[in-house]
């Protein structure tokens, strides 16, 4: 890259795809590609040299000149892209890779992103890196991501936007605030800069990785006239006193209000037509640590038709057919949403219709027959809690569902 080599190189390639439609930015080799074997991996073009051998004490590079480098290449190739897609798992874009503030950048960048329909990002947090200091302003909705924030202003035609962010975040005001600048919409009184995006166009969005304040997520999916497919992936609602949330902070689990107020926020809830919702997390009353949330289903039962264990699920997706309503659909998600730990955060069995009282009387009841009863329904409780955080650990940096097909 220092040469300039990379540069001529990529141009040439660019000028040689005048049917190339879709770019991707990607720091790990792909398994379980069907077509390829079942055991096959494939690798992306020029892979062979950027991975340093394995007896290599050097690390690979922060991909933070990639894509700068990938949007100049572009500039006079007679592509037609329409997506550019970052997946990344060893790091994060930075705020920096997306500065096209000078006219150089600006030039080459803008007719590319202007004819984008979809862009799928990983984002690392700038409070965690250099440009921390670009933050500190009066308005921090100004401050967080300004890059970023000008990248996104010359994307008019987005039809999916993808926002990853880093997994072992914490929660900052970076973030929200720049969630909070998405999600406003543009008007006169809006005192924000740039202002805000429209997301006219704006059909898909995936959310993956993120801490994010109910308040602004209930705004940003609002904001989006023309949503048809919504995507929640590891995300983590928090909710403190200061928030002035008053109201959430008498629920027993905050995603089941978040759950059933989403329902409310769609502008036009009858164009809905998938909903992915996996691994969810919270933090309510600044908790040390965030608790997983899952939902729940039937017991099950066994061949003498006893009813047995308590199912519970990570994901639950939606898809629209002749009759359904999404509306309906999350209020039910949010009735079933559970905080798996503690006792009296299991909803009583006067929340389920009459069919399903028995089944949840062992496993989703809040009142019990003996000790026995509550001893193992607190031993299943806390097995679950294990079973949950050891899969929110792995799933971090092996999980394929946010990066290739879903959020």
């Amino acid at each position: 890259m220092a040469t300039g080599r990379a540069h001529v190189l990529l141009m040439h390639a660019f000028s040689n795809l005048p049917n190339l439609r879709t770019l991707g930015i990607r720091d790990y080799n792909g398994k379980g590609r069907w077509r390829d074997g079942e055991k096959a991996t494939w690798r992306s073009y020029g892979w062979s040299s950027g991975e340093e051998p394995l007896n290599s004490s050097r690390r690979l590079m922060i991909p933070d000149t990639v894509l700068p480098l990938i949007l100049h290449s572009l500039d006079g190739a007679s592509t037609g892209l329409e997506r550019i897609e970052v997946f990344l798992r060893r790091s994060r874009l930075p705020d920096d890779s997306f500065d096209i503030s000078d006219d150089f950048m600006r030039s080459r960048a803008v007719p590319v992103l202007s004819n984008l329909k979809v862009l799928l990002l990983s984002i690392s947090d700038p409070e965690n890196m250099r440009q921390r200091t670009t933050y500190q302003t009066s308005k921090p909705e100004n401050g967080a991501f300004p890059n970023l924030k000008n990248f996104l202003t010359h994307t008019p035609q987005l039809q999916h936007l993808r926002l990853n962010f880093d997994p072992n975040q914490q929660p900052t005001r970076c973030i929200e605030a720049f969630l909070t600048w998405l999600s406003t919409s543009s008007g006169p009184d809006v005192d924000m800069a740039p202002a805000p995006v429209t997301l006219d166009w704006l059909t898909t969005l995936d959310l993956g990785m993120v801490h994010v304040k109910p308040r602004t997520l209930f705004a940003l999916v609002s904001k989006i006239a023309n949503l048809e497919a919504l995507s929640l992936w590891k995300v983590t609602a928090h909710s403190i006193p200061s928030d002035l949330d008053v109201m959430l902070l008498d629920v027993s689990c905050l995603w089941a209000f978040c759950l059933r107020k989403l329902s409310e926020s769609f502008q036009s809830p009858e164009n809905i037509k998938t909903l992915m919702i996996g691994w969810l997390t919270e933090y309510v009353n600044m908790r040390p640590e965030p608790r997983p949330v899952s939902f729940a289903g039937r017991s099950t039962v066994d061949e003498q038709g006893n009813s047995t264990r308590q199912r519970f699920e990570d994901v639950a997706t939606y898809r629209k057919e002749v009759g359904s309503n999404v509306c309906t659909w999350l209020g039910a998600l949010g009735e079933r949403a559970r905080l798996p730990l503690t006792i009296e955060n299991v909803t009583s069995e006067e929340e389920f219709d009459e069919d399903d009282d028995e089944e949840h009387d062992e496993d989703g009841g809040s009142q019990f027959g003996d000790s026995e009863d509550e001893e193992e329904v607190v031993r299943m409780m806390m097995q679950r809690e294990d079973e949950i955080l050891e899969a929110h650990g792995q799933r971090d940096d092996d999980d394929d569902d946010n990066d290739d097909d879903d959020a």
